[in-house]
């Protein structure tokens, strides 16, 4: 792939670095840097912040317990904010081309993140190297402005009833309810049993703000965009990806959103990571190639 890239991942509600290695390692073995971002909402105890970023044990306190604070969790706008200072290190500091993959919850904060001067066609136009080329949503919410995940699960086209899916704690967190159920299909359940219950028994609580939180900034309107759609995933359901879809090229104003469909669940990064590597180089190479770098 020529020019390189890096790859920025904002990974879903729950998710820890421990969830992000396999998409890492698939890029790793084709050469390609990839970083993963543990943000302030999904990095976390029951009272505050830990202290180290490889203390995951730390993100499972007693969930039950009141938190013993009337400071207010960090909410997406926080992760926004926390995205965004990286990205404008990797793009203005490194002179770096930055492809965002985006899963589940983390489409909120990585297109609130991505902002017009940290964009490659605001960039070049100004004759300025590096910049956000495209954001690659893997089955991701990129929701209209003014709507958080829990308006879009609730009154957006294809939505249902999201209080099936979470566990609301004394503590304000929220943790995914049967998560080897909710985030894998059937056929990886048998097919990646022990993975999946390693996977399972690693994701940590989030604070209810973080899905409460409602877009300000429609980041992906600045940028190329890429959507993948897991159609074994009961987490996001296929018709409320395609609602998902449409309403992104609605908000570009483009016909042009690249598609990709996938047999999975919730989790294709990590049940299929090569499979999103391939369709991650294939975007990034699709943008790239139509001379916009």
């Amino acid at each position: 792939m020529s020019p390189p890239i890096t790859v920025f991942l904002m990974q879903g509600a729950w998710h820890t670095p421990t969830h992000a290695q396999f998409l890492i390692s698939a890029f790793a073995t084709a050469g390609i840097e990839c970083e993963n971002c543990w943000c302030p909402s999904t990095h976390v105890t029951n009272a505050k912040l830990p202290s180290s970023k490889d203390d995951e044990a730390a993100q499972h306190p007693d969930f039950s317990t009141p938190r013993p604070t009337t400071d207010p969790w960090p909410d997406a706008h926080t992760d926004a904010r926390f995205v965004e200072a990286r990205l404008r290190q990797l793009v203005e500091d490194e002179g770096k081309l930055v492809l965002v993959i985006a899963h589940s919850w983390g489409g909120i904060p990585a297109s609130e993140a991505c902002k017009e001067a940290l964009c490659l066609p605001a960039r070049k136009a100004v004759g300025k190297k590096g910049g956000v080329f495209g954001i690659l949503f893997l089955t991701a919410f990129c929701v209209p402005v003014g709507m958080s995940t829990i308006d879009y699960v609730t009154h957006g086209p294809g939505g249902g009833d999201a209080s099936k899916a979470f566990e609301v704690w004394p503590s304000g967190l929220v943790t995914c309810n049967d998560p080897e159920r909710c985030l894998f299909s059937p056929t990886e359940r048998t097919a990646h049993a022990a993975l999946i219950k390693r996977m399972a028994e690693s994701l940590t609580a989030q604070p209810m703000e973080s899905n409460l939180t409602r877009l300000e900034y429609a980041g992906y309107r600045n940028v190329s965009c890429g959507y993948v759609v897991c159609e074994e995933d009961t987490m996001i359901p296929v018709a409320m990806q395609e609602s998902l879809v449409a309403s992104l090229k609605g908000e570009q104003g483009a016909p042009e959103v690249k598609v990709w469909r996938c047999r999975s669940g919730h989790e294709p990064a990590i049940t299929q990571p090569e499979l999103v590597k391939g369709i991650a180089v294939k975007f990034a190479d699709g943008v790239l190639g139509r001379g916009v770098a």
